[in-house]
């Protein structure tokens, strides 16, 4: 009787803890959805819009990287969680241990995401002043630079900005001292690229086309006027970006922090449930049918003191 009651504890203790597993396991599924999601959202949002290429060019390659990793984690942690929900489902220990194992995989892939997305998340301002600013500085208008040259047409056109932090950049460029040697002594020498100037309203940029500027000749006139764009190109550009690093950041940290608690309930898991318990209880059962009930401890005391100490019969002993 005492076994069965035992045998019923540990059932029930053994349910609770992959009761646990299975809803920290939900949770990393749904995780991993929303990180295939996002990942192939912001992967189409990029690619289609008119500056993402351009943007790009100028940050280092850890965008896409990191994009493509958030991807692969996002797919990776719906196939693992498939695992182990096979594994609970069906009480395998095999299939809870290879879940493990594939648990501790994802766990140092989501550790370096995480690193390098937050170190992208600090030095992509340094990174992009860097290149976009350089970009400017030395190599607009030189011969060989086609692709940067266009690539800033682009983002001051689509941004509706002008250098990297001011229009006046542009007269320490190498692209201003070959307009100087151009048009000297003439005036008709301009202080920045056509790409400064506003677009006209209603105008659709589109590559490898010249887009229909509002008043070309107005916008070199003086050096700030409405028909150019005044803001500098690295703070817009950056506030463009912005949200994508933080994305990045908060689901890698996200992910990193549910895997953690996830694996701390599989240890768990594997330390105190014993997966054969039904074999125990259906062989424990059988045991408890082949006695008989007892209804009464007195009963039980006697009929052990009668098998106990047999009989004597008195009347033989006085014939003797």
């Amino acid at each position: 009787m005492m076994s069965t009651v035992r045998a019923k504890i540990k059932k029930r203790r053994n349910r609770h803890y992959k009761t646990i597993c299975t809803v920290c396991n939900t949770i990393l599924m749904v995780l991993g959805i929303a990180s295939l999601a996002i990942g192939m959202w912001i992967w189409f949002s990029v690619y289609n819009d008119q500056a993402g290429e351009d943007v790009f060019l100028f940050v280092q390659d850890i965008f896409w990287i990191a994009n493509f990793l958030f991807i692969g984690i996002g797919a990776y942690i719906i196939i693992m969680t498939c695992i182990g929900f096979f594994g609970i489902y069906r009480e395998s220990k095999c299939s809870i241990l290879v879940y493990f194992l594939l648990l501790l995989l994802v766990l140092i892939f989501a550790i370096a995401f995480t690193t390098m997305a937050f170190v992208f998340f600090f030095q992509v301002k340094r990174d992009l002043s860097l290149s976009f600013g350089g970009a400017i500085l030395r190599d607009y208008g030189v011969s060989g630079e086609n692709e940067k040259s266009k690539a800033i047409d682009k983002i001051q056109n689509n941004f509706e900005c002008c250098g990297e932090k001011s229009h006046s950049e542009w007269l320490q460029s190498e692209w201003y001292r070959l307009e100087d040697m151009k048009y000297f002594p003439s005036e008709a020498r301009k202080p920045y690229p056509s790409s400064c100037c506003t677009v006209k309203p209603g105008t659709t940029i589109e590559s490898n086309k010249t887009p229909t500027y509002w008043n070309e000749t107005a916008c070199y006139m003086e050096p700030i006027n409405k028909y150019m764009n005044q803001r500098g190109c690295f703070e817009v550009v950056h506030k463009w970006i912005y949200p994508y690093i933080l994305v990045f950041g908060s689901g890698g940290a996200l992910i990193l922090i549910m895997l953690l608690v996830d694996l701390l309930g599989y240890i768990v898991l594997l330390r105190n449930v014993d997966f054969d318990y039904d074999d125990d209880v259906s062989s424990k059962n059988d045991i408890d049918r082949e006695l008989p009930p007892l209804e009464d401890t007195d009963q039980l005391n006697l009929t052990v003191r009668n098998t106990a100490v047999p009989p004597i019969d008195f009347t033989a002993a006085r014939k003797w």
